[in-house]
């Protein structure tokens, strides 16, 4: 009997040493490769920054292409598309239950 609890304590105690192990292996491993913040912010502003008449030049080509296409379709040159059918598929679904879903549909 005392065997046993010898066994079985020792046991436990190797897996929860291993266990230890694996969570100060990932503990070094999401600081070693951990991207910093402060770096990626100075990366996205330096990317990001427009000046205002840079904003209105592009709102302004944004609102031409739609206008453009609106008028290409008022005019019978591109044929509008329209929708058959809309699935709807709320935000979370699992990925293979949106899946069934659409390919129900088809």
């Amino acid at each position: 009997m005392a065997q046993a609890v010898h066994v079985a304590v020792l046991g436990m105690a190797l897996v929860f040493l291993a266990l230890i192990v694996v969570m100060v292996v990932t503990i070094v491993l999401d600081r070693l490769f951990r991207v910093q913040p402060a770096s990626m912010t100075a990366r996205a502003a330096d990317s990001d920054v427009q000046t205002p008449k840079e904003e209105a030049e592009r709102v302004a080509a944004v609102i031409g292409a739609v206008l453009a296409v609106l008028a290409q379709e008022a005019e019978g040159e591109v044929p509008g598309i329209r929708p058959d059918s809309v699935l709807h598929v709320k935000q979370g679904t699992p990925g293979w239950k949106a899946a069934g879903r659409f390919g129900a549909m088809q």
